[in-house]
């Protein structure tokens, strides 16, 4: 039983499906249940909804994906050729432009292109107020699956870090080569947000890349380099 429990709270470390501080306590839930079946007459049929209630673990947050590209997407083979030239040189850059004219699709080819389909981060903005929250808790379990470094993740929520102590205590282990996707950035309620990561995340990580999708150039980011697209 004890090979059993330190396997038990490895995956649940590891997963990010708990942080640290709260995995101990889920694996000892876990084994108690396990013993608890062993003793019934008749076997109960395991599924995840009766493992998930075993540990007692919350619904683990679902990171974002890019986008696949559709069958008709138009190939733009030279504007991607030339954005990764830009890329060499620009840490961020904004793709911009009028609502549908595939600005996702192309940002989405470009980590491809790129080669960087391994180590992308999405985020899409909803307008909605819980945004940074959901932003904030979802880079704690890439930025975890990446370094195996959780205690971040335990900190946001517990609520013992505001965003911009997050992105300072994340700029401090680098993820080499990472790119940071923000997609439809013009909802989001709080732009200055983005020179804050730049600031922090983005300057302290080797060879990090920040790219902005939005239907406006972001006045908040004057200094930045921008693309219609």
């Amino acid at each position: 039983m004890g090979h059993l429990q330190e396997a038990v709270l490895a995956r649940l470390t590891r997963g990010g499906d708990l942080g640290p501080d709260e995995a101990p306590a889920a694996s000892d839930r876990l084994m108690k249940s396990i013993q608890q079946e062993s003793i019934l007459p008749g076997p109960t049929k395991i599924d995840r909804n009766v493992l998930s209630a075993w540990v007692g673990a919350p619904e683990r947050t679902v990171l974002q994906s890019k986008p696949s590209l559709d069958e008709d997407t138009v190939h733009r083979g030279e504007l991607l050729d030339n954005l990764a030239m830009v890329l060499r040189r620009e840490s961020v850059v904004v793709a911009y432009g009028l609502p549908k004219t595939g600005k996702t699709q192309f940002i989405s080819a470009l980590v491809d292109h790129a080669g960087s389909s391994e180590l992308y981060f999405w985020f899409t903005f909803s307008g909605e107020s819980g945004d940074l929250d959901r932003l904030m808790k979802q880079l704690c379990i890439w930025f975890g699956q990446k370094t195996s470094v959780w205690q971040t993740k335990a900190d946001v929520e517990a609520g013992r870090l505001q965003p911009a102590q997050l992105f300072d205590r994340l700029s401090k282990v680098p993820v080499d080569g990472a790119w940071i996707v923000f997609d439809d950035c013009h909802k989001s309620k709080d732009r200055n947000l983005f020179e804050t990561i730049r600031n922090s995340i983005v300057k302290a990580w080797p060879n990090c890349r920040m790219i902005l999708i939005s239907e406006e150039k972001l006045p908040e980011m004057p200094d930045t380099y921008a693309i219609t697209c």
